[in-house]
Order: C-alpha cells, then structure tokens, then sequence
C-alpha cells in the first residue's frame, strides 16, 4: 500500500508548481501584450520629440530606457510583484534627482490601492502611468 502522506504531499507540490506556471505565464502575457506594445506607442512620440529610446524585454519585465542628447534621462521598467492569491504589476523608475547629479530608484503602483491585478491594468493605463511618472520627474 503506498504511503498517503507520500501522496497527499505529491498533490499539493503539484498544485503549487501549476500555480507558479499559470502566474509566469500570465505575466509573460502582460507583458508581451499590454506593456510592449504600450512601449512601443511611447517610443514613437519620444523619439518625434528628439529622444533616443530603447525598449527591451524578457519574459517578466519590459523597460523603456529614455535617453536626451546621449545622457540617460529616465528609465522606467514594468514587472510583477506575486502573491499568493494575484500578481500586482509596478514599475521600478531610475531617474536623477532634481539637481540631476544623483540617480534616484523608486517603485510606483499603478494604482493607489493594492487589490488590482495583472488582468485589470490595459495598455492606456501603462502609457498614463509612464507619462505621469516622466513628466512629473524630468527636469527640461
């Protein structure tokens, strides 16, 4: 007779691991199909305003990097915080300080309140948070 700890063990070691590849797996669709093409719409209209942009992305993050006349001016990259019963997405903001000698890193939430999820945060809803967050900390 097999052991039924043994297989009760088995059980919820393998819900935990099917938990963990349906959240990459929605995280990698958030990325791949709200914050690239997001991205994608905000590099355009920089670089029409004399900016060097570069986009890059893995499975779990996507970043934009935001550069004025060769110096980098404002970094802005999206990811996902997990817990156990959603994955909230943030973005990590790499910008100088308002006397632009010293790089600053901060997380800003999408939202005021941490009971969005992934699924809720659209396209227009990335652009207007990166737009928020450039304009509010980029010095002219």
């Amino acid at each position: 007779m097999n052991d039924w700890r043994t297989d009760l063990g088995a059980f919820f070691e393998k819900e935990n691991k099917s938990r963990a590849e349906r959240q990459l797996s929605d995280i990698e669709k958030f990325v791949r199909n709200v914050v690239v093409p997001a991205f994608d719409d905000l590099k355009t209209e920089l670089e029409n305003h004399g900016r060097a942009v570069n986009v890059r992305s893995s499975a779990s993050t996507a970043t934009l990097f935001v550069q004025n006349r060769g110096t980098d001016e404002f970094t802005y990259c999206v990811q996902g915080r997990t817990f156990p019963d959603r994955i909230v997405p943030f973005a990590e903001i790499v910008c100088k300080e308002r006397k632009g000698v010293r790089l600053i890193r901060t997380e800003s939430m999408f939202r005021g309140d941490n009971e969005y999820t992934i699924d809720s945060i659209e396209k227009d809803e990335v652009i207007q948070h990166f737009l928020s967050n450039y304009m509010g900390r980029v010095r002219l």
